[in-house]
């Protein structure tokens, strides 16, 4: 376009699209990153687009007026913790650092960690450190490594997974799995001649009419230490009797059978 007497002067080329007021050849405006009247001026540091009323990102790498006047890239790269080239958005989950190039350790929970530094939020059972980095010491477990093994685990104290203090190579005979820290049901068998021998320890006199009937007798100890017998007689009726002074016998007594097959 022209302007001035006669037209005979033409517009800038830096006005946008070439367009200036008719008698005084100022640009009608400026493309991205240009100002002036003849458009003939970069946008002063820290400012950019249409008009330089855009502001460079605080977070471009060097300092907030290291950008570019034309679109506002960050042209030395972001601070870390920030997406490139405008550096304003902060990294997606589970990135972190310069350029958002670096992943959150996976032993963070959920994997999530500061999306600058790196470290974690909080960890998954079984870590410990900023980063998660370090395994439970040996012994313990869980979140926060605040949990013991149990000392039963085949293999000592400290031999259980640092995740859910399962024991890695089973319990210790007499606990149950798989953090062996219940007791095991124990079940004996007493037959025929021994149980004959003993019987008389067990129970009262006046119960020797009913043990003449019994074929059997199993001891049970369950985890919570509650000791039964269970009998059967020649009608095949299971019957359980409390071990008391009340049916036919003794606690005391019952655990000396428990411990003698213990």
């Amino acid at each position: 376009m022209r302007f001035g007497p006669s037209c005979w002067l033409s517009c800038s080329s830096s006005c946008q699209d070439a367009l200036c007021h008719h008698v005084s050849g100022d640009c009608l405006s400026c493309p991205p990153g240009k100002r002036g009247k003849r458009c003939d001026k970069n946008c002063v540091r820290g400012r950019f687009g249409l008009g330089c009323d855009g502001n460079c990102s605080t977070n471009c790498q060097g300092g907030v007026k290291i950008c570019s006047p034309v679109d506002g890239f960050c042209t030395k790269g972001c601070a870390p913790g920030y997406v490139p080239p405008l550096c304003v958005n902060e990294c997606p989950m589970s990135t972190y650092g310069i350029n958002c190039a670096q992943r959150c350790n996976v032993t963070c929970t959920g994997q999530s960690c500061h999306y600058q530094t790196g470290v974690c939020e909080s960890c998954v059972p079984g870590w410990l450190g900023d980063f998660c980095e370090l395994e439970c010491p040996f012994g313990t477990y869980g979140l926060g490594c605040k949990e013991s093994c149990s000392d039963n685990c085949e293999g000592g104290l400290g031999n259980c997974s640092t995740t859910d203090g399962v024991c890695k190579q089973g319990c210790l005979a007499g606990y149950q799995p798989p953090f062996c820290v219940d007791k095991t049901h124990y079940t004996y068998i007493l037959w025929n001649k021994f149980f004959e021998r003993i019987r008389d320890r067990i129970f009262h006199k006046k119960c020797g009419n009913m043990l003449r009937q019994i074929k059997f007798l199993r001891l049970e100890m369950s985890p919570r230490r509650y000791l039964t017998c269970s009998f059967v007689v020649p009608a095949k009726v299971r019957r359980e009797v409390p071990l008391d002074d009340q049916n036919c016998g003794t606690i005391l007594a019952a655990k000396q059978i428990h411990s003698a097959f213990g």
